[in-house]
């Protein structure tokens, strides 16, 4: 949603930012992956290993899955924030920092599809997944841009 709007809505009043400086912006989705690599990474494999430890030493695939609790709330917080928080014009900081909460789920999903282990706990999903993402985000980012009044 960032790359589809963020030159539109940070270039225009009351933002007025050079173009220069909505690249800038970009700066914070980076955060955020580093950010989602933590919680994924370190924070995501405790979180499995004590999982595995309660279920009597069986770990599953699927207990990775609960990390993707906190992306429920934060994706939607952050899109709403974007979209309604550049519609009543709050703060830039507002836009640039929180919304890009989105980029957590990115990390989990390319820590399976380049898992180069073949008994990754993520292999089965490696082919198709990149297919359907690279197909669709064109597509979604097209349809959203037909959606934003222009002045």
């Amino acid at each position: 949603m960032l790359n589809g709007t963020a030159s539109l809505i940070l270039s225009g009043a009351p933002y007025n930012f050079k173009a220069s400086m909505v690249g800038v912006s970009y700066v914070s989705p980076l955060i955020g992956v580093f950010l989602g690599a933590a919680y994924t990474g370190k924070f995501g494999d405790w979180f499995v290993v004590k999982l595995a430890r309660r279920r009597n030493g069986i770990m599953e695939s699927e207990y990775r899955l609960w990390l993707f609790c906190a992306s429920l709330v934060l994706i939607p917080f952050g899109l709403i924030l974007w979209g309604v928080g550049a519609a009543h014009h709050i703060h830039w900081f507002g836009l640039v920092s929180l919304p890009n909460l989105e980029t957590f789920p990115v990390i989990y999903w390319k820590k399976c599809t380049n898992s180069s282990h073949r008994f990754s706990p993520c292999a089965s999903s490696r082919s198709p997944t990149p297919l359907v993402s690279n197909s669709v985000s064109p597509t979604a980012l097209t349809a959203t841009e037909t959606w934003l009044v222009r002045p």
